[in-house]
């Protein structure tokens, strides 16, 4: 006789497995999609705030968006949104904003590109950066994409904050 281990809590509801091994691969498999989704949540939240900053700088109207903010890349949108906006700030806040604009392109370059076209396993994704064009591994852990979903709410946090010292 062969003992079945079940799993339960999963979106199917519980299932049984023959080996722990497989048990083991079936919940961090679990862990790895939620923080798969937990971080491109987070992040595509963060571009839109930047997005509908943008727009309402530019005094966009609502069937203006798309067509203008619509085609910008992240980096691009990061670029094109810091060199707008910071006509309404004052100069000694600059540096912050750049600072700001520079800590989401490296959210985008060091977390999203990965987990939008890496390949993935229950041992991380697998990515060759288009720089340097040797694969590494990455987030072996779903911690680090926890964490990295983190980063984007602070970042939308300190946006909201930003907001308090233009210049309007």
């Amino acid at each position: 006789m062969v003992a079945k281990i079940t799993i339960s809590g999963l979106p199917e509801g519980s299932i049984k497995v023959a080996s722990m091994e497989e048990a083991m691969e079936i919940v961090q498999s679990e862990e790895f999609f939620r923080a798969i989704g937990a971080f491109i949540f987070r992040f595509s939240q963060l571009e839109y705030l930047i997005k509908s900053t943008l727009a309402s700088y530019l005094k966009l109207r609502d069937d203006q968006f798309d067509v203008i903010v619509g085609p910008y890349d992240f980096a691009m949108l990061c670029t094109v949104a810091e060199k707008t906006i910071k006509l309404d700030f004052d100069a000694k806040y600059h540096p912050a904003l750049k600072s700001f604009f520079n800590r989401c392109k490296k959210l985008n370059q060091e977390v999203r590109l990965v987990v939008a076209h890496g390949s993935w396993t229950t041992e991380g994704a697998r990515y060759a950066s288009r720089q340097s064009l040797e694969a590494k591994m990455h987030f072996e852990k779903p911690d680090k994409l926890l964490k990295a979903a983190d980063e984007a709410i602070k970042l939308m946090d300190e946006w909201g904050q930003m907001g308090a010292v233009a210049n309007t």
